[in-house]
């Protein structure tokens, strides 16, 4: 998994997670914040790593 398929499934667990959380005006209104935290996470190695596993885990 490159970065750029790492980023777009970031930004699929966390724009989930966040709608899920905050619903979804709250989520677009936070789109740059996302934004960048998928950026950070993107760049730490174990992160990417987990994302291989189940991503179901990150959204209980």
């Amino acid at each position: 998994m490159d970065e750029k398929q790492r980023k777009e499934r970031l930004r699929t667990i966390i724009t989930a997670a966040s709608e899920r959380v905050w619903g979804v005006e709250r989520t677009e209104a936070l789109q740059p914040t996302l934004e960048e935290m998928v950026d950070q996470l993107v760049q730490v190695t174990a992160f990417p790593l987990a994302l291989e596993e189940e991503p179901a885990f990150f959204l209980r």
